[in-house]
């Protein structure tokens, strides 16, 4: 019985053959076209002031930053996050314009409502793409809405 049971763990051994290719590695990632922001939001209060000085100064890359730090849980200032984000959007920030449209879009405000659209013109002349489809759906809706029944 024991050469029986060896004479079968012996074939099993055979029958499976050499041990298969260890698997090949995966493709990389090809990263080269990622757009990121910075997405550490957190500013040491040591390093404020100079963020402070160069948005006010007109570098929305900072007043971006600062609005985001404000936005953060940690933080939670939201009423610091929306004037940072519009020192962002004067200063020519794409990205922040279009959040200050999305912002006051969504508004109470009739007058915020309106200057919503300023916004999301200045961020689709920045070259926002997003800003740049969403006002061509507006327009779309819009010029739909003016046509005589």
């Amino acid at each position: 019985m024991s050469i029986y049971l060896l004479s079968v763990v012996i074939g099993i051994g055979l029958l499976s053959g050499p041990p298969p290719p260890p698997a090949e590695e995966p493709p990389p990632i090809i990263m080269d076209r990622v757009e990121t922001i910075d997405t550490g939001w957190i500013i040491r209060s040591e390093d404020l002031d100079a963020y402070t000085e160069r948005a006010m100064k007109g570098d929305p890359e900072s007043a971006l930053r600062i609005a985001l730090h404000f936005s953060t849980q940690f933080v939670g200032d939201r009423d610091a996050s929306s004037y940072w984000m519009l020192i962002a959007a004067e200063n020519g920030h794409p990205i922040a314009q279009y959040n200050v449209w999305y912002e006051y879009n969504r508004s109470d405000s009739a007058q915020l409502k309106l200057r919503s659209m300023y916004w999301l013109r200045r961020s689709a002349e920045s070259g926002n793409r997003l800003a740049q489809e969403q006002l061509r759906a507006l327009e779309q809706i819009e010029s739909r809405s003016n046509r005589p029944d």
